[in-house]
């Protein structure tokens, strides 16, 4: 029997990650069709025959999978899985419980072991094994939240609430795990990630909240659509479910809620800085600064609105510039403190800052900013109103296309047409002076593109 060709298997991988699941099982059927001993292709195929529920055939695919390779134990795992969703628990037993005892540190075997016995009401023998789990496998969230409900099935409540206690405090750890996985443009992988937490916590609007996010950027609107309305019936209060709902229709046309974008930064300030520039490629603060260093004369005084964490001050710092900062997110402005290269920093929505400010500015600033407003006619006025005769507005956006402005499904930032932005800018008095193409940053695996605009004040 012939080896497959390693394209067919590297198509099959990839197809999987990028969410492509129809691509993904038809590259793994021929390519064991070729050779029917690989682990991987064999696990990923029943994964994604389990997925669909073709159970019938997931459990055929397995069987002739440990045929070829019975010593794999990951295979006879999925089997447990697929013979306790097709209600046949007892059996699903039999085939974990002696996989748990020669292979403690397959993590898969103990989840679904303990899920066949909870299944078949045994929530008795289900604590037992979690807790033989957990010692192999110390703080795992998955199978405490497995231990919460076989505690609270078997008449322990107290010590089930204790557990989802827990679990509660870890979930948005492992939500932001999945979500790096769709950075990463694995959506596929992130995807089994959502939906293998919402069987065990199904009531968590994160989880839901994230599985449509992802959803989105995979084109699926429809599912997205539930996902999000699914998440806003456990927590109306999630403004991030609501802000990607709309996302889904017609969009916000006047720009992103403060309260979302405020949500989203103080959330990811601990981490932003090496996520945007070492993962995500993001390089417009540097690129800002070298616009800058050609100008002539250079300005001194400058406004950073949506000033972040300070990486504009941080790319201009060796200038002795005379640096002002505002942002929404008091977590970033916290990060661009400590940084100690501005003269001041403000919490503020950047519009009504600088609709409310007396101060003015050689040049304003916006990097990765205006992708969240749509409409630009009010910030440019504000901005012309804030500058000094022949100040400077150097800004990026996201790129669109088409219309005028649009908000991406997929990402929940704005993008804008060059034609758009020229119409913004005149109507304030700004001038074009130069539209540089940029990758903004890549995402979910592909570049972003972009424009870095530097305008002047007529």
């Amino acid at each position: 029997m012939s080896a497959p060709a390693p394209d067919i298997v590297n198509q099959a991988a990839s197809a999987y990650r990028s969410g492509d699941f129809g691509l993904a099982e038809s590259s793994c059927r021929d390519a064991l069709r070729a050779d029917p001993a690989q682990p991987e292709l064999a696990l990923m195929l029943s994964g994604l025959l389990i997925r669909r529920q073709s159970l019938d055939e997931a459990e055929q695919c397995l069987a002739e999978a440990i045929k070829a390779m019975p010593d794999e134990p990951r295979l006879k795992a999925n089997l447990g899985i697929v013979l306790d969703k097709q209600g046949r628990h007892d059996q699903a037993i039999a085939v974990l419980q002696p996989l748990v005892d020669s292979h403690p540190q397959l993590l898969s075997a103990w989840n679904a072991l303990a899920v066949a016995q909870l299944n078949s009401n045994q929530p008795e023998a289900a604590v037992q094994v979690l807790r033989r789990g957990l010692e192999h496998h110390p703080g795992h969230p998955v199978l405490s939240l497995h231990l919460a409900r076989a505690e609270s099935a078997a008449g322990k409540s107290d010590r089930g609430m204790m557990v989802y206690a827990d679990f509660a405090q870890m979930s948005g750890q492992l939500v932001q795990e999945a979500e790096s996985l769709a950075q990463r443009g694995q959506f596929g992988e992130a995807e089994l990630r959502y939906r293998n937490l919402l069987q065990v916590d199904k009531g968590n609007a994160m989880i839901h909240g994230g599985l449509g996010r992802l959803l989105l950027r995979m084109g699926r609107i429809d599912e997205a659509r539930d996902s999000l309305q699914r998440a806003l019936e456990f927590d109306p209060d999630d403004i991030t479910s609501r802000h990607f709902l709309a996302a889904c229709g017609e969009g916000l046309a006047e720009g992103s809620a403060p309260a979302y974008v405020r949500k989203l930064f103080d959330r990811y300030a601990e981490d932003f800085d090496q996520s945007l520039t070492e993962e995500l490629g993001y390089r417009i603060p540097w690129l800002v600064a070298e616009i800058f260093s050609s100008l002539q004369p250079k300005p001194q005084e400058i406004l950073d609105l949506g000033c972040g964490t300070g990486l504009v001050g941080h790319a201009m710092s060796d200038r002795g510039l005379d640096l002002d900062g505002v942002d929404l997110s008091e977590a970033m402005l916290d990060k661009a403190r400590q940084r100690r290269l501005y003269r001041r920093v403000v919490q503020a929505e950047i519009v009504d800052f600088l609709e409310q400010s007396a101060d003015t500015w050689e040049a304003i600033v916006a990097a990765d900013v205006l992708i969240y407003l749509g409409e630009l006619d009010r910030l440019m006025t504000a901005v012309a109103r804030r500058l000094r005769p022949g100040g400077w507005f150097c800004f990026s956006v996201e790129s669109s296309a088409g219309p005028d402005v649009e908000l991406h499904p997929g990402s929940g930032r704005f993008r804008h047409s060059d034609e758009y932005l020229a119409r913004s800018l005149a109507a304030a008095g700004l001038s074009l002076d130069r539209a540089d193409e940029v990758v903004v940053r890549s995402e979910f695996g592909q570049p972003i593109a972009g424009r870095l605009i530097l305008a002047r004040l007529s």
